[in-house]
């Protein structure tokens, strides 16, 4: 099978979950199928570290991230040269990778998926500046998509409801987790919580600030915060006074993978806030590692999390101080291990990507 996929996503963004889920997708489905990768300048740090992935794309790969003007002025060459390449192609599967308002693929004669990640600029459309216009591309790219993956049971429900989708159309992919066991270790003199990726809006953290401010005192424990921007004026001032009152540290942390897994292995325990989310990696990863997860009760986050984990109400903060002294007072993943491995199984992505390949079969 001749597949291509556009490189919207590996183009934006230099990191992120959905640049992080096609490079594990796409390398895995061109061990048996050809494959490429159409465009003309990506920024991705996913095809810049990968020799493999690097072969299938049609552009250069750049090994920085592109200022965010520039990022903004090539968006739309890109879209134009990946058309070009897509047309010659002549493949029989176009998958577009992210949404577009404009036609990414010139093949009239191939079958067309898109992917669906979260309805949350649907949901929450004043949280984001852009909601309507993003709205508006994700709207063009189902209706000329002959089949829709969403990430999640969740993301299906979701996009149903509010698009009136044939759920037909719409085949549930769920992603899969990432498990480094390198011997890199971060020191660390004290026990920490850890939080993973972006704080802003619906991510919550200023809501786990003030959780985590009314954990009792005799609870010493810091925060590793790893992802997302450094911290914000307005996140520094809250963190001050937190930290003040607790005597403990609150620190932010950026850097690769490794250092990502490192600190997974090294946490007591992890906690989301997130109250949306159309899966949610940083969970599932918790589990792979082995680690405890509190996460919100609603969206994806039981789907993924199932029994392994801590829950608290996003509207209730003493719901999740609760969950945060019960996880320090016994910070063990919940589960036996035949379970976990057994959960963890669903989310594999090697599944992910036999899912989707059966998709494009259809």
């Amino acid at each position: 099978m001749k597949i291509s996929y556009d490189d919207t996503c590996f183009s934006m963004q230099r990191f992120g979950g959905v640049s992080r889920y096609f490079s594990e997708l796409i390398q895995r489905i061109a061990l048996e199928n050809e494959v490429h990768i159409n465009g003309g300048i990506s920024q991705s740090y996913y095809l810049a570290g990968n020799e493999y992935l690097k072969t299938l794309y049609k552009g250069r790969v750049l090994n920085r991230a592109l200022p965010r003007y520039a990022n903004r002025l090539v968006r739309y060459p890109n879209q134009f040269i990946g058309c070009l390449q897509s047309f010659r192609d002549n493949s029989d599967v176009f998958h577009e990778t992210y949404y577009s308002s404009i036609p990414t693929n010139l093949n009239k004669s191939c079958l067309k998926v898109t992917t669906v990640y979260d309805m949350i600029h649907e949901i929450y459309p004043k949280l984001f500046r852009d909601s309507g216009l993003l709205t508006n591309a994700k709207r063009k790219s189902i209706d000329r998509a002959d089949i829709v993956l969403a990430i999640s049971q969740s993301t299906k429900n979701d996009l149903i409801d509010l698009f009136n989708i044939d759920p037909s159309k719409v085949i549930v992919s769920p992603l899969g987790y990432t498990l480094n066991i390198s011997d890199f270790k971060y020191a660390h003199a004290k026990s920490y919580i850890l939080i993973v990726g972006a704080r802003s809006g619906y991510k919550n953290f200023q809501f786990f600030l003030n959780a985590f401010r009314n954990v009792k005192q005799e609870y010493e424990i810091d925060v590793i915060c790893f992802g997302g921007p450094a911290f914000s004026a307005g996140e520094n001032q809250i963190i001050s006074e937190v930290e003040s009152a607790r005597k403990t540290k609150i620190i932010y942390k950026n850097g690769s993978d490794e250092l990502l897994h490192s600190l997974y292995r090294g946490c007591e325990f992890m906690v989301f806030p997130s109250y949306y989310e159309g899966f949610g990696f940083p969970p599932l990863d918790a589990i792979a590692h082995r680690k405890l997860p509190i996460v919100c009760n609603r969206s994806s986050m039981p789907e993924v999390t199932s029994k392994f984990g801590l829950y608290f109400d996003y509207q209730d903060n003493d719901s999740l101080v609760y969950a945060i002294e019960q996880a320090i007072a016994n910070p063990r993943i919940r589960g036996e291990e035949n379970d976990i491995q057994a959960h963890l199984n669903k989310y594999s992505w090697q599944r992910c990507a036999e899912v989707t390949l059966e998709a494009y079969r259809k």
